[in-house]
């Protein structure tokens, strides 16, 4: 599956972000591998960070 994390203080939060929609369940591995890494400025939000991640496993 893939999850897009998103925040506006910086890509380490972007990726926190990401993991919290992707949690894992008990102690079972899964893979998260970073896809994407983009950085939006200007509009009405302040900067944005974004990241978009595959998770595989169970």
């Amino acid at each position: 599956m893939k999850v897009t994390g998103t925040s506006t203080t910086g890509f380490e939060d972007a990726w926190k972000n990401a993991l919290d929609q992707a949690p894992r369940e008990d102690n079972v591995p899964r893979r998260y591998e970073l896809k994407a890494a983009w950085y939006e400025a200007g509009g009405v939000v302040n900067p944005s960070y974004h990241c978009e991640v595959e998770v595989t496993g169970p």
